[in-house]
């Protein structure tokens, strides 16, 4: 009779995680190939377009980062994914949102991008000012962390009233 009470334990934690993973397998597969499929599909185009090779060290530098960017949306995608229903989504959620806001800081290099092209005798400086840009993204950022952060509340305020009292 334990064998049995076991078995069927086992059986409705099995039922009960199988579809967490295939669902976490399903969104780390569409995670992967919008994060680092596309992307790398579309630098390998850019080299193909005969790119003066002046320009190699900043795509080699960015290139870095797809890679970076991808394997860390994967993570986050899959350990979202595998926690849904608990409170440990909502945290993962507010953790990728400062995750991305530093990486965007990091990328753009706090709003100011600038290069030096060689060309023949002449060297020549480009900058470009992308803090517009980066206030946007982290405008952004912050509103999705700010909807993480009342959903998370939310999550703990209905499974509060669910509990009964005395349990407590």
């Amino acid at each position: 009779m334990v064998r049995l009470t076991e078995s069927n334990s086992k059986r409705g934690l099995v039922e009960k995680i199988l579809p967490r993973v295939s669902k976490a397998a399903l969104m780390g597969f569409i995670a992967f190939f919008i994060y680092y499929v596309l992307p790398v599909f579309l630098v390998s185009l850019l080299r193909a377009q005969n790119i003066p090779q002046e320009f190699d060290p900043y795509f080699a530098r960015y290139e870095g980062l797809i890679y970076l960017f991808a394997a860390v949306m994967i993570c986050f995608a899959v350990g979202i994914q595998l926690s849904s229903g608990t409170i440990l989504k909502h945290a993962l959620t507010m953790a990728k949102v400062i995750v991305l806001i530093i990486f965007f800081i990091y990328t753009l290099d706090g709003g100011r991008l600038a290069m030096a092209i060689p060309m023949e005798e002449v060297m020549i400086s480009v900058t470009a000012d992308l803090s517009i840009l980066l206030a946007i993204l982290i405008t952004i950022d912050l509103l999705g962390l700010a909807k993480s952060l009342f959903e998370a509340i939310d999550f703990l305020s209905q499974k509060a009233v669910l509990e009964p009292k005395g349990s407590q």
